[in-house]
């Protein structure tokens, strides 16, 4: 029980700030593109006879999209972290490390559409 000496006091109970919620919920979303692309990438290796050339491009081109993706929604979600708690020198190392990674795998895609472009249109001619 309690007593009416107790119950004069109010009990705020705070939650997270709502950039904190954000950057959970981003940090989600690039986790299931991130296990997209690792279950496109399972599935890729173990058809990969039955498939045709061109299907394997695509294929390959929308894994390299969904991870320039994943980049970039977990770099807004380590931006709304950085908004809500400040810099430390982790965070700046993490942005570092993403945008260097978002960086290679654009310039991953590129070049190899435009080897696959060359390599595939050799055998037509």
């Amino acid at each position: 029980a309690v007593s009416k000496k107790n119950s004069s006091h109010s009990l705020a109970i705070y939650g997270f700030p709502p950039l904190i919620h954000h950057a959970m919920e981003l940090s989600i979303a690039a986790l299931i593109f991130a296990a997209a692309i690792i279950f496109g990438i399972i599935v890729q290796c173990l058809h990969s006879d039955m498939q045709s050339v061109d299907f394997q491009r695509k294929d390959l081109l929308f894994l390299q999209a969904t991870a320039m993706l994943s980049f970039i929604i977990l770099f807004a979600a380590l931006l709304c972290w950085l908004q809500a708690e400040g810099t430390s020198a982790i965070t700046v190392f993490m942005l570092v490390i993403l945008f260097l990674l978002l960086i290679l795998t654009t310039l991953s895609a590129f070049s190899m559409n435009g080897w696959v472009i060359e390599t595939f249109k050799k055998p037509l001619n």
